[in-house]
């Protein structure tokens, strides 16, 4: 596992409560959402609040919008920025494209900055090499379930490959328990991903991915006042819908002197539409340096990131924000030491983290 300390490390050496769910264990679950396949996970509390939506937590503070709770894929937040929580509803990545999760119950921040105080959930995507050929799998499930997956995959020389997958998933509407009708929560969600990796000379590799997705599922909301009798409210159908696009590269290299880097950077643009009443343009930058050298008995890894959020809000009818449009740029700076005492027997790690925000 790599999440508890941003580094290699055998399961159970890691100092911390971490759980890991491989391909085999995504595939023999059933599972066609992210948040079905983190029921198993000890900890992790798992709620379906409708057909698409989901309210997912660590060690407790379950709500749909919890913002305990660090979302990773490859060690880059997922999250949306604006209320700084996770819509499980959408599909950030196809299930089928997942080397394994890594989920550690327990604060993360000195490692991975806000937002990672009761736990953290570190997707790690398949590598391209492993997914060349051609691929087709559906599934069909009970109460209206569905999913189409799709890659192609291959090598452009013996250093170089790629692959291109896209996932199309389903859900029919949920029967309402008062009146045993349906409801207008429908979910159709679609995601298409593109990886490119290529090995370099001195144990250097660079990878290269962009991906776009969409999601829509309806609602139902007691907002609007009866005029004959103020005191009722009439149910009024809206319609949400999301979508993102990210473009990002990581570089590794090795230096003469030993020392493992790692530079990442990723742009993205993603909205949130709720019809007639909300809707929100955000864009995203991040950037992320890692370095890592060993020396007698220490294992000592060092790093900088800086993230910049540009948030646009339009508002109808149920609220107002004050600012709408706002620009938050975070940056921060990490180290963490990890000292053998005793060789195979006891090791100390000692860290900290400095953030700065224009909040």
């Amino acid at each position: 596992v790599s999440s508890v300390s941003r580094r290699n490390q055998s399961l159970s050496n890691v100092p911390a409560a971490a759980f890991v769910i491989t391909a085999e264990d995504i595939r023999r679950s059933g599972a066609l959402a992210l948040p079905d396949v983190l029921r198993m996970v000890p900890g992790i509390q798992v709620a379906q609040i409708d057909s698409g939506r989901y309210a997912v937590s660590a060690r407790g503070f379950n709500g749909r919008f919890a913002n305990k709770l660090q979302v990773l894929i490859d060690g880059r937040s997922v999250y949306q920025p604006f209320f700084s929580g996770m819509l499980w509803e959408y599909d950030p990545i196809p299930l089928e494209d997942i080397e394994r999760i890594e989920v550690i119950r327990g604060a993360g921040a000195a490692m991975w900055g806000v937002n990672a105080v009761n736990g953290v959930i570190n997707i790690i995507s398949r590598h391209s090499r492993t997914q060349s050929g051609a691929l087709a799998a559906g599934t069909i499930g009970t109460n209206g379930q569905g999913q189409l997956y799709t890659r192609a995959g291959g090598s452009l020389d013996a250093e170089t490959t790629w692959k291109l997958s896209a996932q199309g998933r389903h859900a029919e509407p949920s029967k309402q328990l008062a009146n045993d009708r349906y409801s207008e929560d429908s979910l159709n969600n679609g995601v298409v991903d593109f990886r490119l990796d290529r090995s370099l000379t001195g144990g250097s590799d660079f990878s290269f991915w962009t991906n776009a997705g969409s999601s829509s599922v309806g609602d139902r909301y007691p907002i609007i006042p009866n005029p004959l009798n103020p005191a009722t409210l009439t149910p009024f159908e809206i319609s949400q819908k999301i979508s993102s696009r990210t473009l990002g590269a990581r570089y590794r290299w090795l230096t003469e002197g030993g020392i493992e880097s790692s530079l990442q950077g990723s742009v993205g643009n993603s909205s949130l539409e709720l019809k007639d009443a909300f809707e929100l343009n955000s864009t995203q930058f991040d950037i992320d340096y890692q370095g890592r050298y060993t020396f007698a008995e220490h294992d000592l890894l060092w790093g900088a990131s800086h993230r910049t959020v540009s948030d646009e809000v339009w508002t109808r009818y149920v609220l107002e924000i004050n600012k709408p449009e706002f620009t938050q740029r975070t940056t921060g700076v990490f180290i963490h030491d990890n000292w053998t005492l005793i060789r195979e027997t006891l090791q100390l790690g000692l860290g900290a983290r400095w953030d700065q925000t224009n909040l």
